[in-house]
């Protein structure tokens, strides 16, 4: 689709949530759920949210090298990337995660992107294993609810295998894009591969998930402790983990930067589902998104105003007037 007719489904799609908005909602009632409960939740939820972004700051820093870079870089520029995420498309501010690191630490491109891959690998796995032990215990009224469990040796299985493989898939790699003469692409792809292959064990992997368990569990507290105290009441565990997996796929919809409209649908969707009204539930997606963006996006704000992302190095790099691919995958065989 082109981007002129991209724009034009967007904008659509923005009209008709406000039409089907202002028809459906009673704006007294929604208004009544903005209250002094309802701010105190938004700050009250503020420490869990850090400390989930600590967490995976932590991971992103383990995944980069061993030793790994300082924690104040890791996590400032996971919380400059998160900022980013809701103001560019597609998620994008991902890439400042690798370039903020070179440009400050020297942390090579291809290292920063594989981190960042890894990090997607190991919350998409998250995820289906939240989903899958809520629609068991939803359906199965609990009955089952061990029943997650037996894709644990499936998951252990797969960190064991997979880094073995990317050997083969880095030389394959190698070939094609010699054969080209993509210089700049093999600068950037082949160290990100190298990286995974030598550092990522399945030892090394599966502590790197356990890291990524104790975020989303903290993350999800959040929700939990919002919806306590400006809802109506503190959600169940399954509740709370569904809530948790069906806005994170809003979140992942790329119609707007952060899934902006997409997230709140899918928590208006979730909320409804567990007894409140729409008037509430559109209150309370409203609620969740002010509690992301009340810390997260001052802070990314203020680093990059201090410290930018380093997009421009790497830019440079790419246009030949800076670091070049060989410095980049000579840094990355000697870290």
């Amino acid at each position: 689709m082109s981007p002129r007719y991209s724009l034009a489904v967007r904008a659509a799609l923005i009209m008709a949530v406000f039409a089907v908005a202002g028809w459906a909602l009673d704006w007294s009632r929604l208004a009544g759920r903005i209250n002094a409960e309802f701010l105190f939740g938004i700050l009250a939820a503020q420490p869990f949210i850090l400390a989930s972004t600590a967490i995976q700051s932590w991971r992103h820093a383990l995944l980069i090298s061993d030793p790994p870079p300082p924690f104040r870089a890791a996590f400032c520029g996971f919380i400059l990337a998160t900022g980013l995420n809701n103001l560019l498309p597609a998620r994008s501010g991902e890439l400042v995660k690798a370039s903020y690191l070179h440009a400050h630490y020297g942390i090579p491109v291809g290292v920063g992107l594989a981190a960042v891959t890894v990090e997607r690998l190991l919350d998409i796995l998250m995820l289906l294993l939240m989903a899958v032990a809520s629609m068991t215990v939803i359906t199965l009224d609990g009955r089952w609810a061990w029943i997650p469990a037996l894709l644990i040796p499936f998951i252990a299985l797969g960190m064991a295998i997979v880094p073995s493989r990317l050997g083969r898939l880095e030389e394959g790699l190698a070939r094609w894009l010699g054969q080209r003469r993509w210089p700049v692409i093999a600068g950037v792809v082949l160290p990100m591969l190298r990286h995974a292959r030598t550092h990522m064990s399945g030892r090394r992997l599966a502590g790197m998930a356990l890291l990524t368990a104790a975020a989303w569990i903290v993350g999800a507290g959040f929700y939990a402790v919002f919806l306590g105290l400006a809802g109506d009441g503190f959600p169940t565990l399954t509740s709370c983990a569904m809530l948790v997996v069906v806005t994170a796929v809003g979140i992942a919809i790329p119609i707007l930067p952060s899934g902006l409209v997409t997230f709140e649908g899918a928590a208006v969707l979730a909320l409804t589902a567990n007894g409140y009204d729409l008037n509430s539930a559109f209150a309370l997606a409203i609620g969740l998104r002010l509690c992301m963006w009340c810390t997260i996006l001052p802070l990314s704000m203020l680093i990059l105003a201090r410290r930018g992302t380093g997009l421009g190095s790497v830019m440079r790099m790419a246009r030949g007037h800076g670091a070049q691919p060989a410095t980049l995958v000579a840094r990355e065989e000697n870290s």
